[in-house]
């Protein structure tokens, strides 16, 4: 009879307390989640800001030496091909004299 309802209810209690608890605990793992996504998103834009950056000064890098082998008529050389000509005994293709490979 009304001791069973009233131990019913009792237990209902103690779960909806348990409930209230885990459901408080989520709320604030879902917080703290929240901020750690917020620094995150922040951090990965700073990121890409800096590679894009970086990617415009190789893109423009490329474009003035492209510009300057365009003026040497195709001949510029890097400084690691022009250390191989010199040990093979060739001058630089700038150099008046050049005989060439």
């Amino acid at each position: 009879g009304l001791s069973e309802l009233r131990a019913r209810r009792d237990e209902l209690s103690g779960r909806i307390r348990a409930e209230e608890a885990e459901r408080g605990r989520l709320q604030a793992r879902m917080a703290a989640l929240a901020r750690r996504l917020a620094d995150t998103s922040e951090s990965l834009a700073g990121l890409r800001a800096a590679r894009a950056q970086i990617d415009r000064t190789i893109a423009e890098t490329e474009a003035a030496c492209g510009q300057v082998r365009a003026g040497s008529g195709g001949r510029a050389e890097t400084p690691l091909q022009g250390n191989i000509l010199l040990r093979r005994g060739h001058r630089s293709p700038a150099t008046p004299g050049h005989r060439g490979i």
